[in-house]
């Protein structure tokens, strides 16, 4: 599997004609059913933020097709009263690290 680092040309222009508001955490059915005609499998990674979270909201997508897969973060806010908004899209890659929590004993 070949990770992308930048948006295929035929997702970035169906993100850029549909705006924002096409991966509301409450509409994506629509986003999956417009990137699968266009032969791309739909996978939400990560979702991030929401009510009672902070303003800190985030969806992570992968598409996939022909062995190449490209991750997606549809980057936002959230806000009680209006809900979230996507402020913008980019490519990320997955990265593994390792981290320190400190649990009560």
């Amino acid at each position: 599997m070949n990770i992308l680092n930048t948006i295929p040309s035929d997702l970035d222009a169906l993100f850029e004609e549909k705006g924002s508001e096409f991966f509301d955490e409450y509409d994506n059915e629509e986003a999956v059913a417009q990137a699968t005609t266009l032969g791309w499998t739909t996978t939400q990674e990560e979702q991030v933020g929401g009510e009672g979270m902070g303003d800190e909201f985030y969806i992570v997508y992968s598409f996939t097709k022909d062995g190449n897969v490209v991750y997606v973060k549809f980057d936002g806010w959230y806000d009680s009263n209006n809900g979230s908004e996507y402020n913008e899209c980019f490519a990320v890659q997955p990265q593994q690290k390792t981290i320190t929590v400190f649990e009560k004993v």
